[in-house]
């Protein structure tokens, strides 16, 4: 920092300036934060030796609080650092992953803490945070939420913003209940109804009601990787609108074996999408995410549940070992890491209790035979036909 001509220091941090005839203050100082730096204010132009050690104090005070400022970030400021870094670390985080951070803290938290010193935000404003929220959140998305909280304070805490991390111990029960998913006669019917209304989507809901593939991993199949002869699929990347085109979810190659009914729809395709290398339609509302809305439209149409797009993954998990196929050949066609994933599927085709009342079958009362149907009864009330039941009696023999 360059001083007037004539400039001579009297103490520290003050300054007499002989060309002009007056004193100068100075103050420095560095945050603790290497990444910052060095503040510093000078300021001359004071008649006495006493105002220029006044004017030192305040300049003090003032950079010590720019310091303090500059370490304790808005809530909107570090949210911004954190996203920074997630997509600057692009070897540890997809762009879809980052861009679900962003939407998910921005979205839930700003409207909050926005402008809230981090410092500021105690273990009370996040308890009250979720209190407030959490009817109407799923338990998957407060799980979420403290998931994405954590990696917040956690970088608070590694670049000296906080000392602790506020985060309270949650514990979060997982209710466990069984999926939505459509049976085999309802998935008959789907496929039935878009056949005959020449639905585009048909051969993208058929790939999934006979593959279990999920969405990303159709739409980035190519022919390359089909063999129609062997009938079997190699998934070997997926894509997003975020990431583009890249390896599966686990990261993992997998085979896919072609049921009969779907090597008919490949054969069908080939001769109308073989030229652009993809094997199901490119359309627009698929490339916007738009298939769970489409979905649930056309099941709505038919008379169908409605489900979610990836329901139809777990409907074809579920129905396949309905029938009777073995979990671990579920898991490992559907590209599932984890037997602890199967585990909702195994009970909501009910393959864990299959037959176990077997044994119960030789306890029974030797006198009942079960109960005949006496009739159909109703009675008229204003002229009404008002109830109809059916009766029944024990039968003895």
């Amino acid at each position: 920092m360059s001083y007037p001509r004539g400039t001579k220091r009297v103490e520290k941090g003050i300054y007499y300036i002989s060309s002009k005839k007056c004193y100068m203050a100075r103050y420095q100082r560095r945050s603790k934060n290497n990444s910052m730096r060095p503040i510093s204010i000078q300021r001359y132009g004071f008649k006495t030796l006493k105002e220029a050690r006044v004017e030192r104090e305040r300049m003090m005070v003032e950079i010590n609080e720019k310091i303090k400022q500059a370490r304790d970030p808005l809530w909107k400021e570090l949210l911004d650092e954190v996203i920074k870094e997630m997509y600057e670390e692009d070897f540890r985080y997809s762009k879809k992953t980052v861009h679900n951070y962003e939407t998910s803290l921005k979205g839930n938290t700003i409207s909050n803490w926005g402008n809230v010193r981090v410092s500021k935000i105690s273990t009370g404003d996040i308890k009250k945070f979720f209190r407030v929220n959490k009817d109407n959140w799923s338990n998957g998305h407060i799980k979420s939420m403290v998931k994405m909280l954590n990696k917040v304070f956690e970088y608070a805490i590694e670049n000296d913003f906080l000392n602790r991390n506020p985060m309270p111990k949650f514990s979060i029960k997982s209710h466990n209940k069984l999926k939505t998913v459509l049976n085999e006669n309802q998935l008959r019917l789907l496929l039935m109804k878009a056949k005959e209304l020449d639905s585009p989507w048909y051969p993208i809901w058929a790939t999934a009601i006979y593959t279990g593939m999920r969405s990303g991993e159709m739409y980035a199949l190519k022919w390359e990787n089909v063999c129609l002869k062997q009938k079997q699929v190699k998934v070997v990347e997926a894509w997003n609108s975020k990431d583009g085109f890249k390896s599966t979810k686990s990261g993992h190659d997998r085979m896919v074996e072609i049921a009969e009914p779907l090597l008919v729809v490949f054969k069908e395709l080939k001769l109308k999408t073989y030229e652009s290398g993809f094997v199901l339609p490119r359309m627009d509302k698929w490339k916007k995410g738009e298939q769970a809305r489409y979905l649930r439209m056309f099941l709505t149409g038919v008379g169908l549940p409605e489900v979610r797009f990836h329901d139809l993954r777990a409907s074809w998990a579920t129905l396949m070992m309905s029938k009777g196929v073995e979990p671990i050949k579920v898991m490992k066609m559907g590209g599932w890491q984890e037997l602890k994933t199967m585990e909702r599927y195994v009970r909501q085709a009910g393959v864990d209790i299959k037959g176990i009342t077997n044994c119960l079958n030789e306890i029974h009362d030797p006198s009942f035979n079960g109960g005949e149907v006496l009739g159909i009864f109703s009675h008229e009330k204003s002229g009404e036909k008002e109830v109809t039941f059916f009766g029944t009696q024990s039968v003895h023999p």
